[in-house]
């Protein structure tokens, strides 16, 4: 296969993004761009065999070198397929790294009989950021092995053998990596530096290549991390920046690629987590911006993949809570409604799902609290029964994420609708419950927030 962007045959797969990429002018590919498995093969052998041609005795020892080399690399491949499966659905932490120790294995013998080949280098590197960013949440002095390992296979790299394309890609991953550990270890000014380090090495491949779909990805993800980043150290404002600046990115690559769904979700999520965060700082208007722009493209990318029906659904409820904040109490429910429909066949097909059960009790009670802003007592009334009875089950069951506290608000709700002058029986003894549960959960947490909503509940039992 050639790359189509300067003619050269040196295209090798990336396992950190599942792209192939040409080493030499730092153009990338999607998978569906490469012809064949044998077409990938074939390059990988015209570069073991350029290798065999300027190596030493000492790399390449023996005839079979390169048939070996294409060998190990075909199950680095089929190895990166495996372990991408296992990223979306695994369960077994031991699974995911009985397959990550096969790839390191496999990658490690690789550079030993091909290790002039800067094929063969970039992609024990990758390898290893790919592995590191995997074992982050669970193990993570895994996770800086790997680091360390690619560092030290990026200084064996001799300049010259390498263009300038790839240098800072690699660069890019590689500090990103070392960002998102260091994120996730709390030491977020460590982060920063390291992921400012990572940013301008990619700020650098996009002058060089300003089309070229990997830097701009590898940007579009840095930029997010740096959101995240900002969000941890409660910098609301300086996370929507980043966020809009991954917005940015994510737009330049989807005009490259209107229909790629891998790049429309690199644009919808910087758009979700600049909607959710000006949600969370009472920027209703921002918020609304953002989210509808997601919803937008979400729900193209569920039209494509039924995968993201339960995504589409949870930035409807985020869009409508905006919306209802600012008072276009129609755009809400219409919001809120569509969001149930989507969980409820969600539902019909995952009936255990407890964070499926979640969003249905999420949804009485949001189009509940619709029904009673516009006075619809009557209708809230039955709505927010639902949410009682839909909470109130799963917290017997010990359904995750439900619990007392989510009780206590719905039978708060119930209990202080207005339906008359004077609370019903009924609704005093569902206030009563609730002041139980938030007086139980202060005296637990002397958390400040249920002692306040202690206080609510008694008020409205007085009316």
């Amino acid at each position: 296969m050639k790359c189509t962007s300067c003619g050269s045959e040196n295209v090798v797969f990336m396992k950190f993004n599942g792209k192939w990429q040409c080493t030499d002018c730092g153009a990338a590919f999607n998978a569906a761009q490469s012809s064949s498995a044998n077409s990938v093969l074939n390059s990988h052998r015209n570069n073991s065999a350029t290798a065999g041609t300027v190596a030493s005795d000492a790399s390449i020892n023996s005839a079979s070198a390169p048939s070996e080399a294409m060998r190990l690399t075909e199950e680095i491949a089929k190895s990166c397929d495996e372990l991408q499966s296992l990223l979306s659905t695994f369960t077994d932490i031991k699974e995911l790294r009985a397959v990550e120790d096969k790839i390191l294995s496999l990658s490690e013998q690789l550079v030993k009989i091909d290790g002039n080949n800067l094929y063969s280098k970039l992609l024990y590197c990758h390898q290893m950021v790919g592995i590191a960013e995997n074992e982050i949440p669970h193990d993570k002095k895994i996770a800086m092995g790997c680091l360390e390992k690619c560092y030290e296979m990026m200084h064996e790299i001799i300049p010259n053998d390498i263009t300038l394309a790839s240098k800072l890609n690699m660069e890019l991953v590689f500090y990103s990596g070392l960002c998102r550990y260091y994120s996730e270890d709390g030491d977020l000014s460590e982060a920063m530096r390291l992921g400012k380090i990572a940013l301008e090495s990619g700020l650098k491949l996009v002058h060089e290549k300003p089309n070229e779909q990997e830097s701009l990805f590898g940007l579009v993800k840095l930029l997010i991390l740096f959101g995240d980043v900002a969000t941890k150290a409660k910098d609301t404002n300086a996370a929507i920046d980043y966020y809009k600046q991954a917005v940015d990115f994510g737009t330049r690559l989807l005009d490259i690629s209107p229909n790629d769904i891998i790049l429309l979700a690199s644009l919808a999520h910087p758009l979700n987590k600049a909607g959710l965060s000006a949600l969370s700082n009472g920027d209703w208007v921002t918020a609304e911006k953002y989210l509808s722009e997601a919803v937008t493209i979400i729900h193209k990318m569920a039209d494509v993949n039924g995968m993201f029906k339960r995504e589409y659904a949870f930035t409807l409820t985020k869009l409508g809570t905006a919306k209802e904040q600012m008072e276009k109490l129609d755009e809400a429910l219409q919001c809120y409604t569509t969001a149930m429909q989507i969980t409820k066949e969600l539902l019909a097909a995952s009936p255990d799902d407890g964070k499926l059960k979640w969003n249905m009790y999420a949804s009485y009670e949001q189009i509940g609290h619709i029904a009673e802003l516009k006075h619809n007592y009557r209708e809230a009334e039955l709505l927010y029964r639902q949410s009682v009875e839909i909470c109130r089950t799963n917290v017997k069951l010990g359904t995750r994420p439900f619990n007392e506290d989510a009780l206590a608000s719905s039978l708060y709700r119930l209990g202080a609708l207005p339906l008359q002058r004077k609370a019903t029986d009924e609704q005093k003894e569902c206030l009563k419950e609730a002041m139980s549960i938030w007086k139980d959960l202060y005296n637990t947490t002397g958390d400040i927030v249920y002692k306040k909503n202690y206080d609510f509940a008694k008020k409205a039992l007085r009316r």
